[in-house]
């Protein structure tokens, strides 16, 4: 019998060991963020620790566990690492501040398989309890390898026994971080080799170098014009390189653009004169393409497989991505994310499906996302017929999602013989696959409204621009973010202030998209410079006349002005770019009761209810639609339903600022005042929506409604 001989792998790293302080009892309190928060400051880790050439293993619950082939990187890794998870915490009550451990040591250790084991894992996991909360703590001989070339302070802490270690160990803390940032060099060098975009723009520019240089060579006889060209070409291609470096890693809180933002507004008529012919011409090419003999696709939610179920927001996002691509084509028809996402095995078969959206195609797929590989299965099926007339696995490294994506919208183009629009917009794009999940996780929990999800996704789209300056959409999408928090929930300066640099930033990102002006507006909008915000949405609407954001966001403006038709009209057209848009008709359905056009409001809440309810299936937690809907239910006569859905709105964000007013929107039209002014005090902070929202009318007349109005004057 043969017996296999045990042959460890030993090898010299770094290990550095973190833990949540006071974990259990930030579970005792409140479980649900808990769990949030958790998942968020692992990824965040995984990122760091990749970020600086590590490697994740041994996580398990609270506990995170890397190893580092540098000593320096995994000092750097620590020292960002607590930085980032202090600005986390500045977004959270005190009670529920997430707060970080970090031990590093430098040592023997033994590899099996992805595992590592032995004195040098455990020595760092026992300097952890020795650091401060959101500290560091290092070994003697870390200490040694960095102290004279990291500018930190450091604390000797004596020599330290702990558990299971024989000898003791040489420890310090690792105290303030005055300067982490490496050496020009060594940072130019690291920027290289993470940042492929930089790496081929780089070697581009010294190509065309010496290219000029050679030809500068072969025909240029005077000495003195050649040198003189020779160093005008160098010195042009450092500076390109160095102002690309620089791009790269300024900070985007570094950047000055309030000037920008607060340009005057120019060409203004001629602004106007292109939105109308652009609103328009876009309703007569919707008709057009509808009546077209064209193939109709349904892009279906691909299915999350991940081991832990917890990776829906990055098929979602796979499969959004897929419906934006496919759309841009005017030689298919594709059914919205809304419609698409409603099936369900249980309610329908594919056929009778199939047959609901008039659609002769559907595009299926799962996901499988484990650490940094993803698997994706897609296949494209013809109803009619059952047949499978493409399909194909992909297993890749999650880097590649770019590439998978535009291969799979490629083939269903191919077997359905059509062609894809060429000019799609990427530049919005990145080409960094941990940006574009923290943007896809952005997304999800802005998808579910409120304000604890507004902040974390705030808190992932910041990521997502930190680790890609040039991401746009994380950009702009932090922008309307930061705007919504100020309009809907917490009024704040800062919100606004945030809102506005951010919004400027994109200005000089990307001046001709209109993704852009809806940012600049939304900035307006929150601090109610209405006349401003009207012209940045009509600039928008006459870039891309289909941008449901602009639409909508201008009929607020009108509403805040009182132009209550415009702001039906647009609310309205806002509901038709968008089917899965559930607000817009829940919105205008109000306005035409003040406008007392009583059968066109009845007919705009059954739309409008019809809306809500297919979003509360992709959305269960999604408090605002439940509210919005049960004040449509109200409408409709359906009152016990009504109390349903606005108890569960209340019971989903009991302190959410829109959830506390619309709940008080829905007691004053169930003439229950006293619960109507509990919810309207301390809710939302816009004098201009409350004293212009018809379905408050039955308040004015009473004494604590001035007194509401008077509380928000003293609190501007």
């Amino acid at each position: 019998m043969n017996h296999a001989v045990y042959n460890p792998q030993r090898k010299i790293a770094t290990i550095m060991a973190a833990d949540i302080v006071s974990y259990s009892s930030l579970m005792r309190d409140n479980e649900e963020n808990t769990l949030k928060e958790l998942k968020l400051r692992r990824a965040i880790f995984e990122h760091l620790v990749s970020e600086f050439g590590g490697r994740s293993f041994g996580t398990v619950g609270d506990s995170f566990m890397a190893e580092f082939p540098s000593v320096l990187n995994a000092v750097h890794c620590a020292v960002n690492l607590q930085e980032t998870m202090r600005r986390l915490n500045t977004d959270l009550p005190a009670n529920k501040h997430m707060h970080i451990r970090v031990g590093l040591n430098l040592g023997d250790v033994i590899q099996q398989g992805a595992d590592l084991y032995g004195d040098g894992v455990n020595i760092a996991a026992r300097l952890e309890p020795l650091a401060d909360p959101g500290g560091i703590c290092i070994a003697g001989n870390v200490y040694e390898q960095v102290h004279r070339k990291l500018n930190l302070h450091y604390h000797f802490l004596g020599s330290q026994s702990v558990k299971n270690i024989d000898m003791p160990i040489t420890a310090f803390k690792v105290q303030g971080t005055d300067s982490v940032n490496s050496s020009s060099w060594s940072d130019w060098l690291r920027t290289l080799r993470i940042n492929h975009g930089f790496r081929y723009q780089s070697l581009l520019v010294i190509v065309m170098l010496l290219a000029i240089l050679f030809f500068a060579q072969e025909f240029i006889n005077d000495k003195a014009v050649l040198i003189a060209t020779s160093a005008t070409a160098i010195t042009g291609a450092l500076i390109y390189i160095y102002s690309r470096f620089k791009k790269i890693r300024t900070p985007a809180s570094n950047l000055s653009t309030l000037d920008v933002i607060n340009s005057e507004l120019i060409e203004e008529t001629i602004k106007i004169v292109q939105t109308r012919l652009a609103y328009n011409g876009s309703e007569h090419d919707i008709e057009a393409k509808n009546q077209r003999s064209i193939p109709a696709v349904a892009v279906l939610r691909f299915a999350d497989l991940s081991p832990e179920h917890d990776q829906a927001y990055f098929s979602d996002g796979l499969t959004e991505e897929l419906i934006n691509v496919l759309s841009k084509t005017n030689m298919l028809n594709v059914s919205s994310r809304t419609s698409s996402f409603a099936f369900n095995p249980q309610e329908y078969d594919a056929k009778s499906f199939a047959k609901k959206l008039n659609v002769d195609y559907f595009v299926e797929g799962s996901v499988r996302k484990v650490l940094n590989r993803v698997r994706i299965s897609t296949q494209l099926i013809e109803i009619k017929t059952n047949t499978t007339l493409w399909s194909e696995t992909y297993d890749r490294v999650i880097k590649d999602i770019f590439e998978i994506q535009d291969d799979i919208a490629g083939k269903i183009a191919d077997a359905l013989h059509i062609k894809l629009n060429p000019e799609i917009d990427k530049e919005s794009l990145t080409d960094n696959s941990r940006a574009y999940d923290f943007y896809l996780r952005g997304r999800a929990f802005f998808g579910y409204k409120g304000i604890e999800n507004i902040r974390y996704a705030i808190q992932m789209y910041t990521m997502a621009a930190k680790i890609d300056p040039n991401f746009i959409r994380a950009w702009t999408d932090l922008a309307e973010t930061y705007a919504i928090q100020a309009i809907f929930y917490d009024g704040g300066e800062l919100s606004k202030q945030k809102a506005k640099e951010i919004a400027g930033k994109v200005l000089l990102l990307a001046p001709d998209r209109a993704e852009t002006y809806v940012a600049l507006g939304m900035a307006h909008l929150a601090k109610e410079e209405y006349a401003l915000a009207a012209g940045r949405f009509e600039k928008a609407i006459a870039i891309n006349p289909s941008l449901y954001e602009a639409y909508h966001n201008y009929a607020r403006t009108h509403y805040h002005q009182g132009n209550l038709k415009e702001a039906i009209r647009y609310f309205e057209k806002a509901a038709e770019v968008e089917p899965g848009d559930y607000e817009s008709y829940s919105l205008a359905a109000p306005l035409y009761t003040a406008l007392d056009d009583q059968s066109a409001a009845l007919e705009t809440y059954q739309k409008a209810y019809a809306r809500v309810a297919a979003h509360i299936k992709d959305y269960p937690e999604n408090q605002r639609a439940y509210q919005l809907g049960a004040i449509c239910l109200l409408k409709l006569g359906e009152h016990a339903k009504a109390n349903q859905w606005a108890e569960q709105a209340v019971n989903l964000a009991p302190n959410d600022p829109a959830t506390r007013y619309n709940t008080a929107c829905f007691y004053s039209l169930a003439g229950d005042l006293d619960k109507a002014f509990k919810y309207l005090k301390d809710s939302i902070s816009s004098r201009s929506w409350i004293e212009n929202d018809p379905e408050l009318d039955v308040l004015r007349e009473d004494p604590r409604y001035t007194e509401i109005i008077d509380s928000l004057d003293a609190n501007p």
